[in-house]
């Protein structure tokens, strides 16, 4: 785990300043452990709706063995059991004793960070470094999701492996999730009974995610499934104009 902050390089002295006093002395009294909690608590739920449930379903296989797998907000049970006695143990024993690795990630030079580190950290070291280069797992094969929630509607979504930040395909990638979004009309026949499509891609450092979800009326998932497959099909293998 880790934590970070974006800041002029000119700046990072003072900021990076800030962050460490946030770090040791982070608040972990009762009451703002219990404000906390139910702030993310609502951050939680609010990212229960259509959005949270596909990326908490899909994740776990677009990304299996990866960080990106996992649910960052925890659940009702794990937010429940955290109390300011186990946060002091917590932070006592991961950040508060141990020696931390600052990455900084952009253009240092012409800037005092490696005399920085040295002046305030005794036998700390400056060091340029490349990034690892551990990238999710390509999927092996297609594999099918079922779940129930409590609505009157049902979600039906296909999920894919995408091109990362900085892949010369993640353009293109935008451009055809633009065009799928607009042009709902094929996802619409053979009477799928479709609500609302929504397309999104999500680039990430070491992978990405291209996934398409439409709401439908309970009873055709089947017709919206097989629609959203052809469409998705027709758009990567036939032309098509745009303006």
């Amino acid at each position: 785990f880790g934590f970070f902050f974006s800041i002029p390089s000119q700046n990072f002295p003072s900021g990076f300043g800030l962050l460490l006093e946030a770090l040791n002395e982070p608040g972990l009294d009762p009451e703002t452990v219990r404000w906390r909690k139910t702030l993310q608590g609502i951050e939680r739920t609010r990212d229960a709706g259509c959005r949270g449930r596909i990326e908490a379903a899909l994740n776990p296989v677009l990304f299996r063995g990866s960080p990106y797998s996992r649910c960052l907000l925890g659940t009702e049970e794990t937010l429940s059991g955290i109390s300011p006695e186990k946060l002091r143990e917590w932070h006592g024993t991961h950040i508060k004793n141990r020696t931390p690795l600052v990455v900084i990630v952009g253009d240092s030079e012409g800037t005092s960070l490696a005399s920085y580190f040295v002046k305030h950290y005794s036998g700390s070291r400056f060091r340029e470094s490349a990034l690892p280069q551990a990238h999710a797992q390509a999927l092996e094969a297609q594999e099918a999701i079922e779940g129930e929630w409590a609505d009157d509607r049902s979600i039906v979504l296909l999920g894919f492996q995408a091109p990362l930040y900085g892949d010369s395909d993640r353009p293109v990638t935008e451009v055809l999730r633009r065009y799928l979004e607009k042009n709902q009309a094929g996802m619409l026949q053979d009477g799928a009974q479709v609500q609302k499509i929504i397309v999104s891609y999500a680039p990430r450092l070491r992978s990405g995610s291209f996934i398409a979800y439409a709401v439908v009326h309970p009873g055709s998932e089947d017709k919206a499934q097989e629609a959203m497959e052809r469409e998705l099909r027709d758009s990567a293998t036939g032309p098509y104009a745009s303006r």
